[in-house]
Formats: C-alpha cells, structure tokens, sequence
C-alpha cells in the first residue's frame, strides 16, 4: 500500500497543481484570440501645429515647487497661467474656471447629461529643480531642436498636460458636446506632496460630496525593454500606488575632540544601522496590481513562460527570483528603503553629541508602519538607535480593471499605441492621482507617452526632453478617450 499511497500524495502535490496551471493558461490564450478585435478600433487622426511652440512656451516658465513655500517664485506659475490662456483661448473662454486654491487651475466641461457622474483629468504645473551645468540645451530654455522640446518638465509633466489642453481645444474647436462633464484639475506642488494643489482640489471636491466616474492622471507609459521575454512596447496603466513614509534613525552619544575618539560614534553607530538597513532586503509579496500584471503580460509571451507568469499562486518563488534581478521590477514586490539624507558634526575634527540619517520607505498596498518598524529594529539590531516615522501618505487602494472606463482607457491607448500589449501595475512612485481616490473608485495613472531606458533616465535628471512624436501621441490619446467618455 505504501507505494500506492506516494504516487496517490505526488499526483496530489505536483500533478494535479500542475494540471490546473496548465488548464489556466490554455483558457487564459483563447480568451486573447476572442478578445483580440476588441483591441482594434480606429480613430480620427487630429495635428495640433503650434503644439510643439506651446510646450516650448510652457517649460520656459520656471514653475519650481518646493517644500518652504514661501522661496517658490508664484510669479513663474502666473506667467505660465498667461501663457496657457494664450495658447487655449476656447478652453478660457467656454468652460468654468474654477478657484481652488491660488495657483491651481480648475475647468469644468458641462456634459449634455448633468446628472451622470463626470471624469476628471489631471496635470501638475510645477517641476524639480535644474542646474544649468551639463545640459545639451538650457533647462528653461523650451529648445525645439532634433525632433524634441528640452527643459525641464518637458516630459513631467508640462508635455502631458499641453497634451490634454491641445485635445480639449481641438474637440471645442470642433464643436464637440461631451455627454458626461469633463473635468480638469491642473495642481502646483506635485513634486513637493504639498497641500495647496491637487491636495487641496481634492479634499474640497469630497467636501462638496462630488465623485466622479473616473479619474485620469499621469502614471505608467509604454515602455520599451521593460520585461526581457516580451519584444513589443509593454503599455503600464497604473491602478494602485505604493505609499511613502521617511524614517529618521537618530543616535545620541558622546561627543567631543576627534584625537580622543570613544568609538563607535553617534556617527559610527548611524552608519552601521544604515548599512544594515541597506544590505538586507524585506521579503517579496504578490499584491493584486502585481498579479494582475504578471497574468496580463503572460498573454504575449510564450506559452512556456505564460504558464508561469499566469499561475503567480503555483510559481511564486521562481517569479520573485526574476522579478528581484532588475532594481525597476524589485521595487514591484517589496518595500523598499533608501538612505537619502545623514547628519553629524559641523567640522571635521568635532565627533557630533548626536547623528541622524533619513531613509526613504516606499510600501506595497496593505503594508504597515508597524511591520516596517519590527522590521527595522530586528535588523538594525542597536538599541542606542532611534526610529521615528514622519511624512507618510494615505495607502493606495487598487482600482478594479472589470470596469467600462478601464475598457475605454485601454481602447484609446491600443487606438494610439497599436502594437503594445497593455497591462495594469503598481505605480513604485507617487503621483497627486492619491490625493484623488477619495472621490472616485477609479483611479488611473497613465501617461500617453513611448519612451526607453534613455528617456527614463532623463526624468528629473538632465537633458529632460519630450518627443514631437510623443507630442501627436498624447494628443491623440485624449482626443480619442473625450471622445470616448
């Protein structure tokens, strides 16, 4: 009997496991082949000539966010307000300017039908800092040179937000009535997580107890290169994000002259703990907006590689390997932690009474600051070593992808897109679509825009640039999903 009862246990922990994936993605591939046709609507193509000079005029305004609001330069946000009532004079003069806060724009677009819920698009005006050393062009100077605009901003996110007012101007031009209001919020401080833009628009919408079908805001892009077993562009729509939290790690000591030195150091110890924190990893999770990515890209694999991407619950640990290879993918499976600011003595022959570091958490959806500090004192391992949290978002809740407005969303992006396979995922950064999930259930962050590892690279760095092409693209795109909506 025994042998009969080791095949009956294999069948039972291998077999029959195996048997199922295998069955999953089987159905998973024909249901691609049914749905195929869904994915092939065509739209009318629209140029907007002066697109190109707008955005040039946009990144000209040095709209700098920064945490002390009181050295931003409100004056660059105005003139880029002038610049954009120029540029858009239909949107100034036929929709609803809304006043939300000083330096945030707000247009309403009535819809023909009042009572259905509207959308809402969103846009950031401000930017992070540039130096001007190193750069091929000036980083305010709006350069269109070689087929791009340059500056800062170009691509996050001034190119996306001329996108959206070029289409909305465009549809106005045309005479086009919207069946569902259209809205556009348009915040200052994206960049800083400040509480005066899109914070401030959103927190005054759920006041006046408004909720809106959905909501559209920067986010995934196509990508190139972005999972190595996949050779076509990979469209990333943003359905969750993951929360940010800072950690100060602070060691009290004693200090005094560095030729008489009691090590370790408040310093020493600091760098220890840092160490540490760095060199060890928190453990990998499949959250939802993960799951639903690996089960959507296995559809333009092969099918080898989709029977393991497609069964997540059977191949997790072979996943996770892969997934941890790639800096970009890791963060897609775990919190993550790194060391942004440390502190001790003033001089270098002074040893500091006192040493601070901050180290920057982002976590997954349903992640805790309890389970991080647990985490962080197991590692650090130091009891002469602080932890304090501060700054902390609101955790991201995952828009459903079983809905109308995703279908839509996904219909305009393969209409501008045709060859990229189009999948949901975790946003690892934060976007002011967050603040924005309080007053609708779907959320999507999502940016009409074809870049690779060279573009990425740019974003927030120097040498900033957003494409002509990506320019027709986005305009396009939200042309198309107005339209649509």
């Amino acid at each position: 009997m025994a042998p009969i009862f080791i095949v009956l246990i294999v069948i039972a922990v291998i077999i029959i496991p195996l048997a199922i994936a295998c069955c999953r993605t089987i159905i998973a591939f024909i249901s691609k082949k049914k749905n195929k046709k869904f994915m092939s609507d065509t739209f009318e193509t629209i140029e907007c000539k002066n697109s190109a000079l707008h955005l040039s005029h946009a990144v000209q305004c040095q709209t700098v966010s920064n945490e002390d609001v009181s050295i931003v330069d409100w004056n660059e946000f105005d003139k880029l307000k002038t610049i954009l009532k120029e540029s858009f004079p239909l949107i100034h003069s036929q929709l609803v300017c809304r006043t939300i806060g000083e330096h945030n724009l707000v247009f309403i677009w009535e819809g023909v039908k009042p009572n259905v819920d509207p959308v809402l698009f969103c846009a950031h005006q401000d930017v992070v800092p540039a130096e001007p050393e190193g750069w091929e062009h000036p980083p305010f100077s709006g350069e269109i040179n070689d087929g791009y605009v340059w500056g800062r901003g170009s691509f996050d996110m001034k190119g996306q937000l001329i996108c959206l007012l070029e289409a909305v101007e465009s549809l106005l031009a045309s005479n086009f009535k919207p069946q569902r209001s259209v809205w556009i919020a348009l915040g200052c401080d994206e960049e800083t997580r400040g509480t005066s833009g899109a914070y401030l628009i959103a927190e005054t919408l759920y006041n006046e107890q408004r909720r809106f079908a959905c909501v559209i805001d920067e986010g995934g892009a196509v990508v190139e290169g972005f999972f190595p077993l996949i050779t076509h562009p990979v469209a990333v729509v943003g359905i969750a994000e993951k929360s940010y939290v800072d950690v100060t790690l602070t060691c009290n000591g004693h200090g005094g002259h560095s030729s008489t030195p009691s090590n370790p150091t408040p310093l020493g110890r600091i760098g220890r703990a840092v160490a540490r924190v760095e060199y060890h990893r928190m453990p990998s999770r499949l959250t939802t907006p993960v799951k639903l990515m690996l089960q959507n890209l296995a559809l333009h694999c092969s099918f080898a590689t989709a029977f393991i991407l497609g069964n997540p619950w059977l191949f997790w640990p072979i996943i996770s390997l892969i997934l941890s290879k790639n800096p970009t993918t890791d963060a897609l499976i775990r919190d993550t932690k790194a060391t942004t600011m440390a502190h001790g003595s003033t001089a270098p022959n002074v040893i500091s009474d006192q040493a601070t570091a901050v180290v920057n958490c982002r976590l997954l959806p349903h992640s805790s600051k309890e389970r991080l500090r647990i985490w962080l004192q197991r590692i650090i391992a130091d009891k002469h070593v602080n932890i304090a949290f501060h700054g902390q978002n609101p955790m991201s809740v995952p828009s459903s992808i079983d809905t109308i407005y995703y279908d839509i969303l996904k219909k305009a992006i393969a209409s501008v897109f045709t060859d990229a396979a189009i999948s949901p995922y975790l946003m690892t950064g934060g976007t002011d679509a967050l603040w924005y999930e309080k007053v609708s259930d779907q959320v999507f962050r999502f940016s009409p825009a074809l870049m690779n590892s060279s573009e990425l690279s740019r974003m927030h760095a120097k040498n900033e640039r957003f494409s002509l092409k990506n320019l027709e693209r986005g305009i396009n795109f939200y042309h198309f999903l107005i339209k649509s909506m």
